[in-house]
């Protein structure tokens, strides 16, 4: 009897049905819904991208699944990082180039100068110091490390439409992300 009690008091470590996707409510142009039984699966080409949830630069909740439906140059840098810094100078004329195709530009920082998840006045120092009104957002949760191999800075990727990873390990410059979603774009 008291194995009974105990089995039937026990937690359940799975959920009653699928948990239904909310856009989070932020300045971003966001989908209103995703496809049934939507998930992660990786960083690799061809993999749906894993939800990022974080603070954008206006301390506003952010999903990277909002943007289900549009084209994301994702670009994993990091403040210390120099080359980093070099594409945040071109970041937003690179967003501005495509305003007509719908695709976001998202910067994920998941290190500050010193090693550590960037505050929100952080985020607003890199933003305002490069010019940067397309999202950056801080990565408090190192969602950041299945997709950069051996922490190499910048790691840049181009995900499609259906949040599917098109291509990655882009080089840093923008000619050479250009390229690619020039590419993406020519196919659709």
């Amino acid at each position: 009897m008291t194995l009974l009690l105990t089995l039937a008091c026990a937690p359940q470590l799975y959920s009653d049905g699928p948990s239904v996707w909310v856009a989070p409510e932020n300045t971003w142009p966001a989908t209103e819904e995703l496809p049934e039984e939507f998930k992660g699966e990786g960083f690799s080409v061809g993999e749906v991208v894993p939800e990022l949830v974080a603070i954008d630069q206006n301390g506003d909740d952010f999903s990277l699944w909002q943007f289900y439906g549009q084209v994301v140059i994702l670009d994993i840098s990091t403040m210390w990082c120099a080359p980093c810094q070099e594409l945040a100078k071109e970041v937003d004329e690179t967003w501005r180039h495509y305003e007509d195709s719908d695709l976001m530009y998202l910067t994920v920082l998941p290190q500050d100068l010193d090693g550590n998840p960037p505050s929100v006045a952080e985020l607003n120092e890199w933003t305002d110091g490069f010019g940067i009104t397309a999202p950056v957002v801080s990565d408090d949760k190192d969602w950041y490390r299945g997709a950069v191999p051996g922490n190499t800075f910048p790691q840049l990727m181009v995900v499609g439409r259906d949040m599917r990873v098109y291509a990655r390990d882009i080089p840093a410059s923008d000619p050479e992300i250009r390229a690619v979603v020039d590419e993406y774009l020519a196919q659709e």
